[in-house]
């Protein structure tokens, strides 16, 4: 399955040992985030790091591991979607714009994020967190 991760995905897995991270490391899941997303992700690293309670190095290592099955999809492949994801997002909330535009120029089962805003999208499914676990066989 070929899903556009949410950063708030990714930083939940980040955060908790937890069902998230476990799913971030299931090899039926191909993941794709938009390269602002990892930047994003780097800029808050030492807030990460001390709500996770992780040193530096084991914090390193973690993002490294999840984010390793994680393709990382150009600025300059998701830029001409932006004003199409823009339309239907961008009165809600804009920060969410780049991973709708990241879906439709990746060929994609989907955007992942537990974020309601992404509710209104009418042309891109979207996995929640209880929904893909329900869709891989791990809940009921």
């Amino acid at each position: 399955m070929r899903l556009i991760l949410d950063t708030s995905i990714l930083i939940a897995g980040l955060l908790k040992d937890s069902t998230v991270r476990r799913l971030l490391l299931d090899p039926a899941l191909q993941l794709f985030l938009p390269e602002h997303a990892l930047e994003e992700v780097h800029r808050h690293a030492p807030l990460m790091r001390r709500r996770a309670r992780l040193s530096p190095d084991a914090f390193d290592l973690l993002v490294t591991l999840l984010t390793t099955q994680v393709e990382v999809i150009p600025a300059a492949t998701v830029r001409p979607w932006l004003s199409k994801a823009h339309r239907i997002l961008g009165a809600r909330d804009v920060g969410d714009v780049p991973f709708l535009a990241a879906a439709y120029a990746v060929p994609c089962d989907g955007l992942w994020s537990d974020d309601a805003d992404f509710q209104i999208v009418p042309d891109v499914p979207i996995w929640t967190t209880l929904r893909l676990l329900k869709h891989l066989g791990f809940a009921s």
